[in-house]
Parts: structure tokens; sequence; C-alpha cells
């Protein structure tokens, strides 16, 4: 399980890298950036960000792909929680153009944020509900 955990940071990470450098608009790289996001915070499920990934990259479809995230990702948001982790951190190149994203961390959400952009996981959001009993008179 370890090696897919390590497979999908590093495929995570590389995307974004990808869609930062290699990209015609810098929309692409927030966008991209947004996905992931959205999928590391459980906000959207593999199928979804798959979907909308071959939308904004125009991309052809990859069908192994959705098993792989639904495999990895528990083990990877996990991992990211419990360790703190980034998945990508690149320094910022002298000679970046105005608007372009050029350096990204993703680690996991945090109470005390770090300054800057940066991908993290949130812990996801649970309801409790506490049931009280009539007080006796």
């Amino acid at each position: 399980m370890q090696e897919n955990v390590k497979k999908c940071k590093n495929f995570l990470a590389t995307l974004i890298k990808l869609a930062s450098h290699n990209s015609p608009s810098p929309d692409t790289s927030k966008n991209v950036k947004a996905l992931v996001q959205d999928l590391l915070d459980a906000k959207i499920e593999p199928e979804e960000f798959t979907t909308r990934l071959q939308a904004e990259l125009k991309s052809s479809p990859q069908p192994y792909l959705i098993p792989f995230l639904k495999k990895s990702l528990p083990a990877l948001r996990q991992s990211l929680l419990s360790s703190q982790q980034s998945l990508v951190t690149t320094p910022t190149p002298p000679l970046a153009a105005p608007g372009s994203v050029t350096a990204t961390a993703i680690r996991p959400r945090v109470p005390i944020s770090p300054v800057g952009t940066a991908v993290r996981l949130n812990t996801p959001l649970t309801s409790t509900v506490v049931q009280m009993s009539p007080l006796s008179a």
C-alpha cells in the first residue's frame, strides 16, 4: 500500500507541475491545483476529478486512473494528515511570467496555515448528534 501512496503523491505533484509550466493559460494551472485540492479534501470523487481534469487539460480518458485514485487516496490523505508532509515544494524560478503559478505546496490542512499558496488536505467535517435526556423535576 505504501508504494501506491508514493505513486499517487508523485502523480498529483507532477500533474500540478506540468499544468503550471506547460499550460498556455495561467487559469489552467490554478484550476488543476484547485481540482487536486478538492480531491484531497474529499470534496469531489475520483470520477468527477478525472472528468473535470480531462476537460481542463483537453486530454483523453485514462481508464486506470479512477481505480488507482480510489485505491490510493485514503492512504495518501491519512499519510499527509499524520506526517504534515507536502506533496510538492518547488523554488520560484528567477524569471517567472506575471500571473503564472511558480511555487506549489500540497500539505495537509492544519488549524494554523502557513503564509503563501498551498494545497492542503482538510480534515473531513463530521457532525455529531448529542441526545440529551429530559431533566427530572
